[in-house]
């Protein structure tokens, strides 16, 4: 039972950027992710309060999967947010779980998006 639902992409862009920032990757690397960290390039998640089988209220991001994206270009986001969680976790704090759904964003890839994060073949019909 969905209690609340609030758009999370803003927020979940900035820790990818703050990740970026610290994560051991080379500066060209780092410079082509960093022009992908926009809006466009994010998916929208909804945070919600759902019940338990024991009634107990348990808080979750479901994710609505961009069907244009790019294995590359999710593996990027992958390996940041894992990175930061790492982070978190050592300060002793956690992020809200994820649930990946069957939603598909109906959202098309960016006017003129880069071509190593739009998936190859994709046809916007």
């Amino acid at each position: 039972m969905f209690v609340y639902c609030l758009m999370l992409s803003l927020q979940k862009l900035e820790w990818r950027k703050k990740a970026l920032e610290h994560i051991d990757w080379d500066s060209e690397k780092k410079k082509m992710i960093q022009t992908s960290l926009t809006k466009e390039y994010t998916s929208s998640d909804e945070e919600s309060t759902i019940l338990h089988e024991e009634a107990i209220p348990f808080r979750v991001r479901t994710q609505h999967q961009l069907t244009w994206e790019s294995t590359e270009l999710t593996q990027v986001k992958e390996s940041l947010d894992s990175f930061y969680r790492e982070k978190l976790l050592r300060c002793g704090q956690t992020l809200i779980p994820y649930i990946r759904n069957e939603i598909k964003s109906k959202r098309p890839p960016p006017v003129n998006g880069f071509n190593w994060a739009i998936k190859e073949g994709y046809s916007n019909q």
